[in-house]
Parts: structure tokens; sequence; C-alpha cells
């Protein structure tokens, strides 16, 4: 059986050298969802477009291609740019 590239010491002080800028909610967050925090979600969301914008910027857009245009006829009105 091959030799593990970090032998055990090595293994111990990479984990511990990684781990020594979190703090205990950030590894509670780990162990909880699989990955780190994540700061700039909230800003990332009020970026983000308001749905109905977007669905009438998305159905405008279908109307001028041929192929989306009877898609594009389903779509209630009220849910159309003006």
């Amino acid at each position: 059986m091959p030799e593990p590239p970090l032998t055990r010491a090595e293994f111990e002080e990479r984990i511990a050298h990684r781990l020594l800028p979190l703090d205990d909610a950030a590894l509670a967050h780990w162990f909880t969802h699989g990955c780190g925090p994540v700061g700039t979600a909230a800003r990332l969301a009020d970026e983000t477009e308001p749905l109905p914008a977007r669905v009438a910027r998305l159905i405008a857009r279908a109307r001028r291609r041929a192929r989306l245009v009877g898609v594009a006829a389903l779509v209630p009105p009220r849910s159309t740019p003006p």
C-alpha cells in the first residue's frame, strides 16, 4: 500500500492552520451546510431584478422572436410590459 502524501502531523498542522481564521459560528455553518458562510448573499439578493420585472422583460424579448411569439401569447396581459 502506498504511503499517504502527508504524515499525520503534517495533515493536522495544515487543518489547524486552515481552521484558525474561522470562529465557532463559521465552523457550525460548515458542519451543517457543507460550505462556509456566504457574507455577500444579502448584497447579491438586493441586486437581483424583481421577478415581475424580469418576467415582463423576458416576455417582451419572446415577442420579438418568431419561434417564441406563441409562448408570449399564453402569458396573462398583466405580466407584460406597458
